[in-house]
């Protein structure tokens, strides 16, 4: 890179996701400007927004998830002491995207169970989070490692665990809850019509979110499926 850059030429040091996220972009930029390499950072889309794309939803919800968490499990690079997952997950309104964990996630939902998270949490798991071979598993914190190790894969995984993953349950914003209709004349009569519509709504999240788990376990069936059909015509086929 030092050498083409000498030469006059322009060089692209070109990452997937964004650099920024678990990149180790700071030391390559270190490296080359001790080079005499100037160096510039172009943003990308690092997978956790790729994958909420992908399961057509938000990481923030309103009323569902106010924070979201950019971790990664403990292993080689990272102690015991340093992994808050657990925290994040504590914490209820945390959407917690897991970078670098793939090859971990059965024993990290098995530690989320024994510290005595609820197993019903949602989680989904993004392989190849906006490429032409991107799969999409849908479980919870006490299926998802099972079905992640049916499927095969230990890395390049994008791991979100949180009640936002469905897109369920979510209070519209004021923003787009009528506020910007009423004006600066209105006399707040509708206020009350807002309270009351907002408790049919919390009282309803519980249902929208089953009914939204069971579309999701019906669509995982269908990708199943598929994926089995797929395996069997690629056997059949002459080589």
């Amino acid at each position: 890179m030092r050498d083409t850059h000498e030469d006059g030429d322009n060089v692209v040091r070109l990452h997937s996701g964004d650099p920024a996220i678990y990149g180790a972009a700071i030391e390559q930029m270190d490296a080359l400007e001790h080079e005499g390499v100037p160096t510039y950072f172009v943003p990308g889309v690092t997978s956790a927004f790729a994958a909420s794309a992908t399961l057509r939803t938000q990481l923030t919800l309103n009323e569902v998830s106010n924070h979201v968490a950019f971790t990664r499990p403990q292993g080689k690079t990272l102690t015991e002491e340093d992994d808050h997952i657990g925290e994040f997950v504590e914490m209820g309104d945390v959407t917690t995207c897991i970078y670098l964990g793939t090859h971990a996630v059965s024993e990290t939902m098995d530690r989320l169970i024994d510290d005595g998270h609820d197993p019903e949490i949602p989680v989904a798991v993004v392989y190849h989070a906006s490429w032409p071979d991107e799969d999409v598993l849908y479980g919870t914190i006490g299926t998802i490692g099972e079905k992640l190790d049916e499927a095969g894969y230990r890395a390049s995984a994008m791991v979100i665990i949180g009640e936002a993953v469905t897109g369920a349950g979510y209070e519209r914003s004021y923003l787009y809850d009528g506020w910007a209709d009423r004006g600066p004349d209105s006399d707040g009569d509708d206020a009350g019509a807002t309270r009351a519509t907002t408790r049919q709504r919390r009282q309803t999240t519980v249902r929208t979110r089953t009914r939204r788990r069971q579309h999701n376990e019906h669509g995982q069936r269908i990708h199943d499926d598929e994926q089995r059909h797929e395996r069997r015509l690629r056997q059949r086929r002459p080589l």
